[in-house]
């Protein structure tokens, strides 16, 4: 499969639930490295924006566990495409302001470090 047939197929099958969404974003970012691509492939395609957009749009991101944001995390930072990130962290620091374990913040920390 190419980026644009994932992209293709993920836009498609929207809505998606978290663990398919987040995977398909990672999935794409994954090739694009792989295939040594330009970022432009990724992150000027309007698929890929409506990707990110359902993330933020259908709600469930509050909730979903932090290997799937770190998943879209890395995803994003990738193919740099800086716009959810604040999200994430700041899903990320209320979960530790609340109980969750310092591990959550320190995962989507180092999701972003190593996409670069």
């Amino acid at each position: 499969n190419t980026i644009v047939d994932l992209m293709r197929i993920a836009v498609e099958s929207l809505p998606l639930g978290g663990d398919n969404l987040a995977t398909a974003i990672h999935k794409i970012a994954k090739l694009r490295r792989t295939q040594e691509l330009p970022f432009e492939v990724v992150n000027a395609d309007p698929r890929w924006a409506r990707l990110i957009d359902e993330v933020v749009e259908n709600g469930t991101a509050f909730i979903w566990p932090m290997r799937l944001l770190s998943l879209v995390a890395w995803a994003t930072s990738s193919v740099r495409d800086k716009r959810i990130l604040p999200l994430i962290f700041d899903i990320a620091s209320k979960r530790l302001s609340v109980g969750s374990v310092p591990q959550d913040l320190s995962s989507v920390a180092w999701a972003v470090a190593t996409s670069l």
